[in-house]
């Protein structure tokens, strides 16, 4: 009967030791978010939404990186004109207007091919096109590349992007 009370107080002293652990301690770098992505795969107007938000984000990426690619342009250009003392403005008018015609027009689009979701974030697989118009002659290139996407505080962010062909 002693070793019987004995176990049985030996099983409770374990549980209640186990209850007061911090699992968080225990397993560090657990994410809690890990069902939020996987949950993609199961509810399909979940699905439909998280893409919704993800084209945002693409669009709004897309819209940064050709902004970049301008303001660079620009950059090149005021190289050129440097000294405000001789600067011609109707030269540099000019300039900018020829920069333009030759440089042409810059496209860039993702188009989404998979989603993919992990514990850790949402792979998601996209056609990216992108080229130039000049001449009225459009050279265009495409490419295969993975974006990560993580939700941070309440909004999705891209966190790692891997060209296809670095993956193989």
């Amino acid at each position: 009967m002693k070793k019987f009370i004995l176990i049985i107080s030996s099983i409770i002293l374990m549980v209640y030791i186990g209850l007061q652990t911090d699992v968080e301690k225990l397993y560090p770098g657990r994410d809690e978010k890990a069902p939020i992505y996987l949950k993609v795969a199961e509810d399909e107007a979940y699905y439909l939404k998280v893409r919704q938000q993800i084209q945002h984000v693409l669009d709004q990426y897309t819209a940064s990186m050709l902004k970049k690619d301008t303001d660079k342009l620009m950059e090149q250009i005021s190289e050129e004109y440097r000294d405000d003392q001789t600067r011609d403005y109707k030269l540099l008018e000019e300039g900018i207007e020829n920069e333009l015609k030759d440089l042409g027009y810059v496209h860039l689009d993702y188009q989404i091919q998979l989603i993919y979701p992990t514990a850790q974030g949402i792979w998601v697989r996209m056609e990216k096109k992108y080229g130039q118009t000049r001449d009225g002659q459009e050279i265009a290139k495409r490419l295969i590349e993975d974006f990560l996407f993580v939700q941070e505080k309440g909004s999705w962010k891209i966190r790692g992007i891997k060209t296809v062909s670095k993956l193989i």
